[in-house]
């Protein structure tokens, strides 16, 4: 005897699909849905009948919103955002304590003092826990992301990616340039040493600094900022610019703890400004051409800022200012005729920008603001109050505490995986029986 199937339209992407707790073709979740069968629209959970067309909810096959309707599965479903990035940076953390910890151990004490010896220890603490992370993140978590695009002309993109490059390049030039002056009239000092300076200070501290700006810590970055972080967002905002520019604030914040205590706030205000323009360029490579161009274009930005930076502690500043000049005039040259040859697809792409709705705004906003209070706020307190032994120990808490929270995210997504997995197969054998 063959079983009755029956269907619904999806609220996502307004498709029939079989009533499961996911949407067979966007993969939205659809555990926490009830849908009238008779008009389908939306119904409250609780609801005995439609208010659209008052049909009787009976508790049947259609109402599959009794499944993980728990207050905790909503919240972390709500807050999945903020619980995965602040999952990853705790994990960071306490793999950098632990490996730290064992270098301390191992490491001669009268070498600690030493500021290049420090600087190479950091080095190195860096690099093997951003190995460790990637490892992890990339094998273990189940979280899906956005799919790589179909690549049909990779030369057409490997000079979209020089073009992008070069733009950067020049307009955060402009932009410094502009800020320098806007903080100038107000009265604020000269930038100090930048917190890098430390790491270019031998030729086997370059050397490690290199490996890690170039190779691994595009890779993990890119795995947070970009691939979990905005891969997540999407699922609560329809709204690809606002996640961009959401993404491009989380990322450009996070970079800015260390600075803020290194006394320097020109120094503070430059960096945020050059990660966020480079935040949002990253987003949209992300979006546009996938992960591994992303990681690509990152690993290039950084070559080339490693080359500045060397350069102006050298004091080749006439070498710097020609470089910069040069990929000004290229970039005049390269948005000419860019804007000529692709003036329909740039415009076409323009008008494919939307604005998110209130409750998607509301929600990716409330994961920012917990994420930037987790990765900006809590590290200033540690790293501004150290000898205070009682908020490094609140500090230890909330990080533990997100930790924890971020493993019954991880758990609930195996679970939603699992029942993925099983309904397919479960609509893999009613076909058959069907067919059969």
């Amino acid at each position: 005897m063959i079983r009755q199937l029956y269907f619904l339209f999806c609220p996502n992407c307004g498709k029939k699909t079989p009533v499961m707790n996911f949407c067979l073709y966007c993969g939205r979740d659809l555990s926490n849905v009830t849908i009238c069968p008779r008009c389908h629209a939306l119904i409250p959970s609780n609801a005995s009948s439609c208010p659209s067309c008052t049909y009787k909810n009976s508790g049947s096959q259609f109402d599959n919103s009794s499944k993980d309707a728990s207050r905790l599965n909503r919240a972390l479903d709500n807050f999945s955002p903020a619980i995965l990035v602040i999952f990853l940076l705790s994990l960071y953390f306490f793999v950098q304590l632990i490996i730290g910890s064992v270098f301390l151990l191992i490491l001669p004490f009268e070498l600690v003092p030493n500021t290049s010896v420090f600087a190479l220890f950091n080095l190195i603490l860096m690099l093997v826990s951003n190995v460790i992370l990637i490892t992890i993140i990339s094998k273990w978590l189940p979280f899906p992301f956005q799919k790589d695009p179909l690549i049909k002309n990779r030369n057409q993109i490997l000079i979209f990616l020089v073009f992008y490059l070069i733009a950067s390049i020049s307009f955060i030039e402009i932009l410094v340039t502009i800020l320098d002056f806007g903080l100038d009239l107000i009265g604020v000092g000269p930038s100090q040493v930048s917190p890098y300076d430390d790491f270019l200070t031998n030729p086997l501290n370059i050397f490690f600094f290199s490996i890690l700006a170039v190779f691994f810590g595009p890779i993990f970055e890119e795995l947070i900022f970009r691939r979990f972080t905005i891969s997540t967002m999407l699922k609560h905002c329809q709204s690809k610019g606002y996640v961009i520019f959401i993404s491009a604030l989380i990322f450009s914040l996070s970079h800015t703890s260390t600075d803020i205590l290194e006394g320097s706030f020109r120094y503070t205000i430059l960096h945020i400004a050059v990660t966020f323009v480079l935040g949002l360029v990253l987003g949209t490579i992300f979006l546009q051409y996938g992960l591994r161009y992303a990681i690509a274009f990152h690993s290039f930005w950084n070559i080339f800022s490693l080359i500045i930076q060397i350069l102006i502690i050298n004091e080749l500043l006439a070498l710097v200012d020609l470089i910069v000049l040069l990929i000004m005039m290229i970039t005049i040259i390269f948005i000419a005729f860019t804007i000529y040859q692709y003036r329909y697809s740039i415009k076409k792409s323009i008008s494919k920008i939307t604005f998110p709705h209130r409750t998607e705004f509301t929600s990716v906003s409330i994961n920012f603001v917990l994420i930037i209070t987790y990765e900006l706020v809590l590290p200033l307190i540690l790293l501004s109050t150290a000898q205070n032994i009682i908020l490094i120990g609140i500090f230890l808490f909330f990080q533990f505490c997100g930790l924890l929270i971020g493993i019954l995210l991880i758990n609930n997504e195996q679970r939603k995986l699992y029942s993925f997995n099983q309904n397919r197969r479960n609509l893999n054998a009613f076909n058959d029986e069907f067919h059969s």
